[in-house]
């Protein structure tokens, strides 16, 4: 495998970059894998989950860098070592340019959203300035879209939803709207890593974007 890159990335804030990095990199840490996360928010917020982690946890390493400098070609390559993932998650704000500067060096990248008409206008707007930037880019890393706090069984979320099938970028999963993930950022620790009882009804949507995202 060598070294994985796996970005988190939407230039609009509040849609869940942080819980999403946080909580894909503890499903590869349980798993055995080797992770580091970079934190490219100015505001650190994943550093600051990562330093709520009870120590009993395995330990996440978390590095913090501007944009600019994260995608100077020495910082996408020192941190890992052959067979290991870095998880990098991107601050709201993030240009047109970084983005597609971003995709020519990750191997995946996930995008999430909300379930609302404004998300879905959004990134419709983000996904046709990334073309005229560079009409190739989809090409050059696997891209996915994950839907947070959805709420199917509510028919105007489960339309919102819906209507995210109709977007170029394929829908890799739904993460309800739970406490959990208030709890996960809140003391640093994945959905992956709390009692089963808690979270089974969450664990199926995190494999399923587990494997898009590893393979």
């Amino acid at each position: 495998m060598s070294i994985y890159r796996i970005a988190i990335c939407n230039p609009k804030g509040g849609v869940g970059k942080t819980t999403l990095a946080l909580n894909l990199a503890t499903m590869l840490l349980k798993r055995g894998m080797d992770v580091t996360l970079i934190d490219l928010d100015q505001q650190a917020s994943l550093r600051d989950c990562i330093r709520q982690r009870p120590d009993k946890m395995n330990k996440i390493s978390c590095l913090s860098y501007s944009v600019d400098d994260f995608l100077d070609s020495e910082h996408m390559h020192k941190h890992c070592d052959n067979d290991s993932y870095l998880i990098i998650d991107c601050p709201a704000g993030i240009s047109e340019k970084q983005v597609v500067a971003l995709i020519a060096g990750v191997d995946k990248l996930i995008i999430p959203a909300n379930p609302s008409y404004v998300d879905i206008n959004a990134l419709i707007h983000h996904v046709f300035r990334l073309a005229e930037q560079d009409k190739d880019f989809s090409k050059k890393a696997k891209l996915g879209l994950v839907v947070n706090r959805a709420k199917p069984f509510v028919n105007s979320h489960r339309l919102v939803i819906d209507w995210y099938d109709h977007i170029a970028i394929p829908k890799i999963g739904e993460l309800r709207d739970t406490i959990n993930y208030s709890l996960s950022t809140q003391y640093g620790i994945g959905i992956s890593e709390m009692p089963i009882k808690r979270v089974e009804k969450d664990i199926g949507s995190w494999e399923k974007i587990y494997d898009w995202a590893t393979h």
